[in-house]
């Protein structure tokens, strides 16, 4: 069914309008800083791409979706040091702007625009670095599916990412390194299950106040109309289940794209909670009657915590001499009685 402009489409077009007017200029100059990331810069066109790819997906826009969500993974590595911005990449980054300007100003149209090979681009500098590095061998790789452009999402479309190329599994395996429980001064991207960016920019100095207070991070990722349709329990219920055993740090509800109302029901409710809980990660998923895979390990406790305090302030146990020493005298046994 074709797009119809209402409120919440004019208020994507204002933003989005706004969000791209500066690409070019900003992808030239984080061009010319090349290896020198100028950390400022990127993570301001990091955020502009990160908020256009999120709220097009509210509004039903698959293709502007896609397109600034593949733009955003290579940002990404950008921002981790991991991609320098040569000519070739920034190049690709240049043409995915113009591409989803073109979009915006014509946006009940932007579905039906191909956005495949653009994408595929984004996802070869993804997965084998600059377009200069790569050689003829690399170069050639396969062309994008059928089906990746208008009319369907390629195979990564569903979250933008090849996590056995990327090697997204490996990076968040051990998601103690994501920072430091003495460093409150940071800000870092907290992943989801699929090592997408769940929470964007969190300060760690809250959540280390909650590791230090012997309370694990968690990403909970929950299908409200699951809970609401199996277990027969509201959103009010469940939230109230989240306070009992722990702290919501951050959390937002994410929606999948709206159908239309008179032939169909959202089929995508999800609460994205930041959690903490003193609770262990084994048994978190049954203690809120949640699915398994609905919980992501972010970070461990750090020591401390109420129990932990407890054993601190209780007495030492008294050594066995001193128990000896201040045990009552056994009772005198008593006289033998007269003979007769």
């Amino acid at each position: 069914m074709p797009l119809e402009y209402d409120e919440l489409i004019e208020s994507f077009v204002v933003e989005a309008t706004e969000a791209v007017a500066d690409l070019e200029a900003d992808f030239l100059a984080i061009e010319e800083g090349g290896a020198d990331i100028d950390d400022e810069l990127v993570a301001k066109v990091f955020r502009n791409i990160h908020s256009m790819k999120g709220t097009a997906g509210f509004c039903g826009l698959e293709r502007i979706g896609a397109l600034a969500h593949e733009m955003e993974n290579v940002l990404n590595l950008v921002r981790g040091k991991e991609l320098v911005p040569t000519p070739g990449v920034v190049e690709v980054l240049l043409r995915g702007a113009d591409q989803l300007t073109t979009m915006v100003q014509d946006v009940l149209n932007s579905n039906e625009v191909d956005t495949a090979q653009l994408e595929h681009e984004l996802q070869l500098i993804e997965r084998l670095g600059p377009p200069e590095d790569r050689d003829g061998d690399a170069a050639a790789a396969a062309a994008p599916a059928a089906g990746g452009g208008a009319g369907g999402p390629s195979d990564d479309a569903g979250d933008g990412r090849d996590h056995d190329d990327h090697g997204d599994e490996e990076s968040w395996e051990e998601s103690d390194e994501l920072f430091d429980v003495h460093d409150d001064e940071s800000e870092v991207d907290v992943p989801a299950a699929d090592g997408s960016v769940a929470f964007l920019l969190v300060p760690t100095g809250p959540m280390n106040e909650h590791r230090r207070a012997g309370r694990s991070i968690h990403v909970l990722e929950l299908d409200l109309l699951a809970q609401d349709a199996e277990q027969d329990r509201r959103p009010a219920d469940l939230v109230r289940s989240l306070e009992d055993h722990g702290t919501i740090i951050q959390s937002y509800v994410s929606l999948g794209p709206i159908p239309p109302l008179e032939t169909a029901e959202a089929d995508e409710l999800t609460f994205i909670v930041l959690y903490a809980t003193e609770v262990s990660e084994e048994m978190l998923p049954s203690v809120l009657m949640v699915p398994e895979e609905a919980v992501t390990f972010v970070a461990s406790a750090a020591g401390g915590g109420a129990a932990d305090d407890a054993a601190d302030d209780a007495p030492a146990p008294a050594a066995a001499s001193d128990v000896a020493a201040s045990a009552p005298s056994p009772a005198p046994a008593p006289a033998a009685a007269p003979a007769e």
